[in-house]
C-alpha cells in the first residue's frame, strides 16, 4: 500500500488544514472501508431494525453480515499474502502483462471455492433457498473484494478506492433502510449486498481499465501458494486470529434464531466498536509510517545492488531504522492519546449507543488490545518487508494461539474477563514479533547477502 501511501501524503503535507484532513480521513477509509461501512449499517440498523423487521430477523442479518466478513476474510487469507507476493514480483520484474490474468484467474477460482463453501454452509444451517442465494452472494462478493484491494493498491488510484467504499456505504444504507420498511429479511439483506456489490464492481472496472492486457487468465499463479508456503501460514493465521477469539465466544456462549448463525451480543458489540478506535493509528500507517521507512529502505537495497561501500551500507541501514522508529513513536504518541481518550470516556461514548453497563468494561480491555494489534500488524509489515517469512508464520501462530487460549479463559472466568485475554495475547505476539524482528536486523547484512545465489563468472 506503500504506492498510495505517496499519493495521500502529499494531500497531507500541504499548506492547506483542510487538504491534511482529507488525507488522513481518505487514508482512514481506504485502510479500513469495508469495516467502517459494515459498522455504520448494523448501528444505523440496531436502532431501527428490531422494531422494523423483528429482533430475530435483525439477529440473523446481524450474524449473517458478520460470518460473510469474518469466514470469507480467513478462506482468503489461504492466498492473500502468496498472492500479493506474485504481484509485487511482477510489478518488480515489469512483468505487467501478467498481472490482470492473475488478478481474473484467481477471482474465478476462488470465487467457485467460495460459491461451494458458502452453499454447504447454507444447507447445514437451514437456511431457507431464497435467504440462502442471498447469503452465499454477500459472502463471495465479500471474498472478492479482499482480492481486489490487492490489485487497487498496484493501480495506486486512492480517489476511486473511495468512490467504491462511498458509493457502496451509500446503496448499502439507504437500501437496507427502505427494505426494513417494506420488505422482508431477504430483502433487507439483497439490499445490502446490492452495495456491496457495486463497490466490487467500481473496483473491478478501474482495475481492467488501469492494467495491462494479457493473456485471459494465468493459472500458473497458484503456484505461488507452493513457492511461498510461509506467506500461506501468515495469511491464514494472521486472518484466523483475528476471529479466533470471537468464534471462540459464539460457539461457546454465544446466541441466536438459528444454531450455526450464533453471535455474543456484549463481545461483539465491545470488539467491533474498539476496533474503530484504532482507524487513526492504520491512516498514518500508511501515510507517514510506511512510506517514510519505504523510502530508506529502497537507498538501503540500492546501495547493496549498486556495490556501494559497507560503510554507506550501514550508514543507509540506520538512517532507515531511524525512520522506521520514530515513525512508529509517532504514530504511537498519537494512538494512545487516542486509546487513553477512549478508555477515560468509554461510559459517554457508549451511553448513547444504548448497551449494557458492562460493556464498558469490556470495550476499554478491546481498546487496549485493539493498540497492541495495530503495533503487531506493523511487526508483521516490517518482517514482509525484509522478507522474515518464517520470523512471520511463528508470529502470527503465537497469535492465533495465544488468543484461541486467552478465549477460552475469557468464558470461562467470566465477563470481567472479557477482551482481557485478547489484550494479554496480542501484548504477548507483540513482543514475540517484535524480538525476532529485532534478531533478524541485527543481522541483516549477513542474511542479506548469504541469501543471494553465487553465480560463477565465465572465463
Amino acid at each position: 500500500m506503500a504506492g498510495i501511501g505517496f499519493e495521500l501524503r502529499r494531500l497531507v503535507e500541504g499548506d492547506s488544514v483542510l487538504q491534511k484532513i482529507k488525507g488522513y480521513a481518505a487514508a482512514g477509509m481506504i485502510s479500513s472501508g469495508p469495516w467502517i461501512m459494515t459498522i455504520v449499517t448494523l448501528a444505523v440498523l440496531s436502532v431501527f431494525g428490531p422494531e422494523l423487521i423483528g429482533q430475530s430477523d435483525y439477529e440473523l442479518f446481524r450474524s449473517i453480515i458478520t460470518y460473510a466478513f469474518a469466514y470469507s476474510l480467513i478462506i482468503v487469507g489461504v492466498v492473500q499474502m502468496a498472492v500479493t507476493r506474485r504481484v509485487a514480483d511482477d510489478l518488480y520484474s515489469h512483468r505487467y502483462d501478467r498481472i490482470l490474468p492473475t488478478f481474473t484467474s484467481t477471482c474465478a477460482a476462488l470465487g467457485a471455492f467460495q460459491i461451494f463453501v458458502g452453499s454447504f454452509f447454507c444447507w447445514v444451517a437451514g437456511l431457507p433457498i431464497a435467504l440462502a442465494i442471498v447469503s452465499v452472494s454477500l459472502y463471495v462478493v465479500v471474498s472478492l473484494t479482499w482480492i481486489a484491494l490487492i490489485w487497487l493498491s498496484a493501480v495506486k488510484d486512492f480517489a476511486q478506492i473511495l468512490r467504491s467504499y462511498l458509493m457502496g456505504a451509500l446503496v448499502s444504507l439507504t437500501g437496507t433502510l427502505f427494505a426494513a420498511t417494506s420488505i422482508d429479511l431477504v430483502g433487507l439483506l439483497a439490499m445490502y449486498t446490492a452495495g456491496q456489490a457495486l463497490t466490487l464492481a467500481m473496483m473491478v472496472f478501474q482495475i481492467g481499465r488501469e492494467l495491462h492486457h494479457g493473456e485471459q487468465r494465468d493459472w500458473t499463479a497458484w503456484r505461488c501458494l507452493v513457492r511461498y508456503k510461509n506467506l500461506v501460514v501468515v495469511g491464514l493465521l494472521s486472518n484466523a486470529a483475528l476471529w479466533i477469539d470471537k468464534v471462540v465466544f459464539w460457539s461457546v456462549d454465544g446466541s441466536g434464531p438459528n444454531r450455526f448463525f450464533r453471535f455474543h451480543p456484549l463481545y461483539d458489540t465491545a470488539c467491533f466498536l474498539a476496533y474503530l478506535t484504532v482507524i487513526p493509528a492504520l491512516a498514518v500507517n500508511l501515510v507517514r509510517v510506511e512510506t517514510n521507512f519505504y523510502e530508506r529502505y529502497r537507498a538501503y537495497f540500492g546501495g547493496i545492488i549498486g556495490g556501494m561501500p559497507y560503510k554507506v551500507i550501514l550508514e543507509r541501514k540506520g538512517q532507515m531504522l531511524r525512520i522506521l522508529f520514530d515513525g512508529v513513536q509517532g504514530l504511537l504518541r498519537t494512538q494512545g492519546a487516542i486509546t487513553f481518550l477512549a478508555i477515560v470516556f468509554a461510559p459517554w461514548i457508549l451511553k448513547p449507543l444504548g448497551v449494557p453497563e458492562v460493556t464498558t468494561m469490556i470495550f476499554r480491555a478491546a481498546c487496549l488490545a485493539s493498540l497492541f494489534h495495530v503495533l503487531l500488524l506493523i511487526v508483521l509489515l516490517i518482517q514482509m518487508y525484509f522478507d522474515f517469512q518464517r520470523e512471520a508464520a511463528l508470529t502470527t501462530l503465537v497469535f492465533f494461539l495465544t488468543n484461541f487460549a486467552g478465549a477460552i479463559w475469557s468464558v470461562e472466568a467470566g465477563v470481567w474477563s472479557y477482551g482481557i485475554g485478547y489484550a494479554i495475547s496480542s501484548l504477548v505476539t507483540l513482543l514475540v514479533g517484535y524480538g525476532l524482528l529485532k534478531r533478524g536486523l541485527d543481522s541483516l547484512e549477513y542474511l542479506t547477502f548469504t541469501s543471494q545465489p553465487i553465480i560463477e563468472k565465465p572465463g
